[in-house]
């Protein structure tokens, strides 16, 4: 049994069943990181939890380009992306 404020990094899953309990932020964190190497994983949970959509602009290369000479910019264009424009 791992607590995940004393994860070890070098801990290897792949091919394990995996339990976790709990759904708070932790395990929101952990569990899409380690489901793919795990056998099979289950989470046991007293209630779900809320968690919001994540929106993930792509960026092309020119703008990453941009974003990387003036990166006072992506705060920029944060603020518009939470703004909705």
């Amino acid at each position: 049994m791992i607590h995940t404020a004393e994860w070890d990094d070098q801990s290897r899953l792949r091919g394990k069943r995996v339990a976790v309990i709990g759904t708070g932020a932790a395990s929101v964190q952990v569990v899409p990181t380690i489901a793919p190497d795990a056998e099979e994983t289950v989470v046991f949970q007293r209630s779900p939890p809320w968690v919001p959509m994540r929106k993930n602009p792509e960026y092309s290369k020119v703008t990453k380009a941009i974003l990387a000479v003036c990166p006072w910019l992506m705060t920029v264009s944060c603020m518009l992306f939470l703004a909705g424009y």
